[in-house]
């Protein structure tokens, strides 16, 4: 981020699609001993369906193995310190040009973000999809969705939208490139890298 001349005191908002590790765990820095925003002037948007799951013991499972740990060091520091705000689980606009969009399965409160501007449209995604596989497969879950069902079926949504809106899709996890677009083919659906 400094290479492209942003500093941390810079940013003022920092979307968390959901709260597994590898999406939230740089909201903080360990300073002398104690974890800290990472940004301390930005407002972290959280859902609040995953604050409340995480913070819980019912998160416990074989499923968050990988993200043990993560509530207490990289989400409760932000809302200790008054940075936090919430969406609720309908989802719904942020800003001018953004519109949280309810996409449970991978986690129990999992929100993908809309962002049309100038009659184009990006998703991100997050975690709706790891592989480009599922683009064509969207039935398959990985080891890391929780909620099977809820995933695959947001998975199908979004894949829906993209393709009937010429959406761009920006995955986290794709090989290669993060960003492509989603095309029918005839009940199925491709993926093209940009």
């Amino acid at each position: 981020m400094r290479r492209a001349g942003v500093a941390p005191e810079d940013v003022d908002f920092v979307i968390n699609t959901h709260l597994h590790v590898d999406h939230s765990g740089w909201n903080t820095v360990l300073q002398d001993g104690k974890w800290v925003p990472t940004f301390k002037n930005a407002r972290y948007i959280f859902p609040r369906v995953e604050q409340e799951y995480y913070s819980s013991t019912a998160s416990h499972n074989d499923v968050n193995i990988p993200s043990s740990g993560v509530y207490e060091d990289s989400v409760w520091p932000v809302i200790e310190a008054g940075l936090a705000d919430f969406v609720d689980s309908a989802g719904g606009p942020f800003l001018d040009r953004f519109t949280f969009l309810p996409t449970p399965g991978h986690s129990i409160g999992h929100m993908s973000v809309l962002l049309e501007s100038d009659k184009e449209a990006a998703i991100f995604a997050g975690d709706v999809m790891h592989h480009p596989i599922q683009v064509e497969r969207p039935d398959l879950n990985t080891v890391f969705c929780e909620f099977l069902d809820q995933a695959a079926q947001s998975r199908r949504r979004v894949l829906e939208f993209a393709a009937d809106n010429r959406a761009i899709y920006f995955s986290t996890h794709f090989p290669g490139s993060s960003a492509g677009y989603v095309t029918r083919d005839g009940e199925k659906f491709r993926w093209s890298y940009v």
